[in-house]
């Protein structure tokens, strides 16, 4: 409101002061002085008010009642007023509101309804919603709420990976007007996302990411890998690491810098120099590089340790396992196998539904992995075995002997028959595979599920020595039925791989490290765990391992490879601890009944065929373990007494909080490939590094069970005993194997059918006289019977397939025709360009019919089928 104060009137005035006969006398201040109050959203609105007269109520009356006012004027002094006109307002304002929230749906129905009728009813549909939106009370937004609206829009695109230009597409605002009108306004550019939003994401994800580790007790792990990024800039990852969490801390791009020792070890030098009393180890993966700078390092900081990755060693492990003749040649026979099954759309389609009957909702479809991914050979040869009650019958079945008649009657580039993977097919199920595969499998897949069990990131450095000592064991004495492929020379081989693994050569990177001893002497739970599974004469045999110098190795680079006090001091309250004495007694007594007692409902939950199973045994039980107790959660509930024995508990929670392997780096690395992709390949260094840093960090505040959904596929369900905490199991159920990847066939194997129209449509020279290839006849297909042409095109397509002619071209131009035939797997209301979904032998496709087209010559054998020309068939019940 504007107020004025005059002695005297205006004419023009609508609020002109009344004429005042003086008499002569002098008037005074009160009867000469009037206050005028007009509204700047009313220009009509105006009061004239004596001296020292003007009542608020009375005026917020005027104002509530005025028509003209806006109603979000109203409300703000609605909210800020307690006057009885304003309190009213309020519940009328209130009521309006829900009201019109409550018919917003039914009129929104009622409009496109009404719409239907119209000539154009998208612009009906328009107008109704936007109607709705108009008749929405007015939103009021402070700086302060877009603010932080602003905040969480910006953690959304930067852990959803979104685009930044997103933020300015005319659809995405269309949205944010729709959902909160007064937001607009506050819409960050994409330039303020990625650089003043992204700024304050970073800032805050800093402290929280800081704040994370603190929880965890003992020290940190600090891993490191190289990596090349998506415009081939070779860069090196850094990160942070404790039991249970791995974040990531940077990105050191090397520019015109060669990846060598020297630089790497500079690398790290500058990353602990200031705080390496905060760190724990050191690991990276198992190159020469990275093991010639732990030598450079080591000398520098003598307090740490420097651990190569334990998962990478087992992965070696496998991959020597993997290439011995008879195992190798399995795994090529079944990666042959299962190529040659997913290779023919129909022939899949067909097995499949097969699998249907057989398995009911437990079916699992053919998986292809690459050769060189050896943890994952036992998941493919696992596969083809629980399918071999289907496989054995495929050759029987009319879909595989139709694609295998087209293949027969070409040839490829060499001259070749495309037949000859059907031959080979064939022969190799009628040969010895399925015992073969039986004992590669029971082989490789305790191995390989101890090696998914070890990447998890909770698991300590104690459970190392135990699991190795049984793989070794697993391999001195595999299964009798992996003994019955594999001869003395490949035992022998077996012995020699899990001994050089696990010790050493000038060749081959070992896995044992002094640290793996001494954390498995100072871990209870995992000593009690552990002699409960093997009993007591493989228990002793498993400590004579090793000897009682490896463990004071330990503690004396934990001391900073002196013999000092301090080390003397931690060595006798060790002896005191491994001999039991004062108060460790008792405690390692409870921990010991605790465990026999947890582990028995444990043990119930064995598989009956993993049973026998030393190692999958043991591994099912250290999965169960951290769900009883912890050698951590042992030496924090220690009733300390002495100041020897507090720096043994210090001493015992930092070794069994490292970290050793190099898993999280890899994370790193993928999600450094995620946030910095083709979409954001201009991105500068330090805003990837912070985009990278948002992604990988702040997603961890999250509750567990938000951040770990996942898609599970079929082949992870195989993996579901080893699923807790499981990188690749994780990698493996997210990723989806599309039809490209039969690119993985290695050099030598057979072609696809799908390889190029020129290898599959090759001139088949005997078949082919001087006057070019001959049309083919009619011929039913064996198990298929022919339906009369229908009245109208049918939509029940269970059990329906179109048999067509198609035109074919060789490279010489010649033009012949072709029966093939196709499943039709959906029909198609109303559609313009096709009218029914066909399964072909090489995919799945839209297809357009006409009746008018119908085949009907079937007892013609002289008649020429025309292209274009089809029929329908149906596969017989028996």
């Amino acid at each position: 409101m504007a107020s004025a104060s005059s002695p005297q009137g205006d004419e023009s005035s609508p609020c002109t002061q009344p004429e005042v006969d003086w008499k002569g006398t002098k008037p005074t201040v009160k009867d000469s002085v009037r206050t005028i109050l007009t509204s700047k959203y009313d220009p009509a609105f105006c009061t004239n008010i004596a001296y020292n007269r003007i009542n608020p109520g009375k005026l917020l009356v005027k104002v509530f009642k005025n028509q003209n006012v806006h109603e979000d004027v109203k409300l703000k002094l609605a909210t800020v007023s307690k006057a009885e006109c304003a309190v009213v307002f309020k519940k009328q304002y209130d009521l309006k509101r829900k009201s019109c929230e409550d018919s917003n749906s039914d009129a929104l129905k009622a409009i496109e309804n009404e719409c239907l009728e119209e000539e154009d009813p998208s612009v009906f549909k328009e107008n109704a919603r936007q109607s709705i939106l108009d008749a929405r009370s007015v939103d009021v937004l402070s700086e302060g709420e877009a603010a932080v609206l602003n905040f969480y829009l910006a953690c959304f695109f930067f852990i959803c990976r979104i685009p930044f230009n997103c933020v300015e597409n005319p659809f995405f605002k269309r949205f944010i007007s729709a959902v909160r009108p007064a937001y607009t306004k506050f819409l960050p550019s994409r330039r303020v996302l990625s650089s003043t939003c992204l700024d304050d994401v970073y800032e805050e994800t800093l402290d929280t990411t800081e704040a994370l580790l603190n929880r965890v007790p003992g020290k940190e792990t600090l891993g490191l890998d190289g990596h090349t990024n998506v415009r081939g800039r070779g860069t090196v990852n850094f990160i942070r690491m404790k039991q249970t969490i791995s974040t990531y801390v940077k990105t050191i791009f090397c520019k015109s810098r060669e990846h060598t020792t020297a630089f790497h070890a500079e690398l790290v030098q500058a990353e602990l120099e200031d705080r390496a009393d905060k760190f724990m180890a050191v690991v990276a993966d198992n190159t020469g590089n990275m093991k010639a700078m732990f030598s450079i390092l080591q000398k520098i900081f003598t307090a740490l340790f420097f651990i190569g990755c334990r998962v990478h060693v087992l992965d070696l492990l496998i991959e020597d396992i993997a290439k011995i003749e008879v195992i190798a040649d399995t795994v090529t026979d079944f990666h042959f196998i299962s190529s040659f099954m997913r290779r023919h759309g129909l022939l899949t389609e067909a097995v499949m539904q097969k699998a249907a009957q057989v398995f009911g909702n437990k079916t699992r479809s053919f998986r292809v992995f690459p050769l060189t991914r050896f943890a994952y050979c036992y998941l493919m040869v696992n596969i083809c075995l629980y399918n071999w009650p289907v496989l054995i019958d495929v050759p029987k079945m009319p879909e595989y002997r139709l694609v295998k008649a087209k293949a027969m009657s070409r040839k490829k580039k060499d001259g070749t028959s495309c037949g000859a993977d059907f031959l080979k097919f064939e022969s190799l199920l009628k040969g010895d595979i399925k015992t073969r595969g039986e004992g590669v499998h029971d082989l490789l897949r305790p191995i390989s599920s101890a090696l998914h069990f070890l990447e998890g990131g909770s698991i300590p450095p104690s459970y190392i020595l135990p699991v190795y000592c049984m793989l070794y064991w697993h391999l001195v004495n595999p299964p009798s039925q992996s003994k019955d492929i594999l001869d003395v020379d490949s035992l022998d081989c077996l012995k020699r791989i899990g001994r050089e693994r696990w010790l050493g050569t000038s060749e081959k990177v070992g896995l044992r490290h002094n640290l793996h001893c001494a954390t498995f002497m100072l871990d209870p739970y995992v000593r009690a765990a552990v002699k409960t599974v093997l009993g007591d004469e493989q228990f002793k045999r498993l400590e004579r391992s090793f000897n009682e110098n490896n463990v004071l190795a330990v503690f004396k680079n934990y001391c900073g490879g002196k013999s000092d006090s301090k080390y003397a001091r931690i060595v006798a309250e060790y002896n005191r601890f491994i001999a039991q004495d004062g108060g460790y007694k008792q405690k390692l007594k409870n921990v010991n009944m605790l465990v026999k007692l947890q582990l028995g409902d444990v043990l119930k939950e064995v598989e009956d065929e993993d049973k026998d199973n030393k190692l999958l045994v043991l591994v099912h039980v250290l999965r169960s373990l951290r769900s009883i107790g912890t050698g951590v959660i042992f030496w924090q509930g220690l009733d300390v007494d002495s100041a020897e024995q507090e720096l043994l508990a210090v001493a015992s929670v930092d070794m069994l909080q490292a970290v050793m392997h190099a898993i999280g780096v890899e994370r790193s690395n993928k999600n450094c490939g995620l946030v910095h992709s083709k979409l954001r390949a201009n991105l500068g260094e330090s805003r990837t590094v912070k985009a990278v840093y948002v992604y990988s960090n702040l997603s961890l505040t999250l509750p567990k069970d938000m951040s770990k959904q996942k898609k599970k596929g079929a082949v992870a369900q195989l993996l579901e005993e080893v699923m807790e905490e499981d990188e690749l199991s994780t990698l493996l159920s997210s990723f989806d194997f599309a039809d490209g990847e039969e690119a993985v066939l290695p050099a030598g194997e057979a072609e696809t059918e799908s390889d190029s129209e020129e290898e599959d449509d090759a001139e088949d020279a005997e078949g082919a006289g001087e006057d070019g290839p001959i049309d083919e006849l009619f011929v039913m297909p064996h198990g298929f019977t022919a339906v009369d042409k229908p009245a109208a095109l049918p939509r029940e397509v269970d059990n329906l397939y179109v048999m067509m002619v198609w035109a074919m071209k060789d490279r010489r131009n010649r033009v012949w025709n072709a029966w093939e035939v196709g499943k039709v797997e959906k029909y198609m209301h109303n559609r313009t360009l096709h009218n029914y979904n066909i399964l072909w032998d090489d995919g799945l496709r839209g297809s357009k019919l006409h009746l008018s087209a119908y085949y009907t010559m079937l007892n013609d054998e002289t008649y020429i089928p025309q292209a274009g020309e089809w029929l329908f068939l149906r596969k017989s019940l028996a």
